[in-house]
């Protein structure tokens, strides 16, 4: 009904409220997870497919999910290149590469944006692929993934 929530508008703001018809603007009702893997060694060609993952339950009308994968890694024998991905489902969100050095311990950060999740269970995963190029393993750890997404 309009105007400032007081003592003589509360009763009406809580039954709407109570009945599923307060209005609420944009995605400001969210859902926020947060998982936490553990270690991995990834040998040279090989692919981690699920080294951290979440579940989302997602409404039919989302706006959104929007998070960040983080881990520590560093190469045993040699450096080497990564490949990053992060999957809603089976649909790639976010595919990037980093160099990882020999023996130095490095900190890693990817975001990724979801503009269309399934209605109902949305599953998020970290996949790393050791690409291989100089035969070192890949120490990967302290793997998380964080999401917040927007329940309109």
């Amino acid at each position: 009904t309009g105007g400032p929530i007081g003592p003589n508008t509360i009763g009406t703001y809580m039954s709407n409220a109570a009945i599923g018809t307060l209005q609420v603007a944009g995605g400001s009702v969210t859902s926020m997870r947060q998982e936490e893997g553990v270690l991995a060694y990834i040998s040279p060609y090989a692919t981690n497919p699920n080294l951290v993952s979440l579940d989302m339950e997602m409404p039919a009308s989302a706006t959104g999910v929007t998070g960040i994968a983080t881990f520590a890694g560093k190469g045993i024998g040699a450096g080497g290149t990564i490949g990053v991905r992060i999957y809603r489902n089976s649909t790639l969100l976010t595919d990037v590469a980093f160099s990882i050095a020999n023996n130095f311990q490095s900190a890693f950060t990817v975001s990724f944006w979801d503009g269309s999740p399934d209605a109902g269970n949305n599953n998020y995963r970290l996949s790393i692929n050791n690409v291989g190029d100089y035969n070192g393993t890949m120490l990967i750890e302290v793997p998380t993934i964080m999401a917040t997404g927007g329940k309109r």
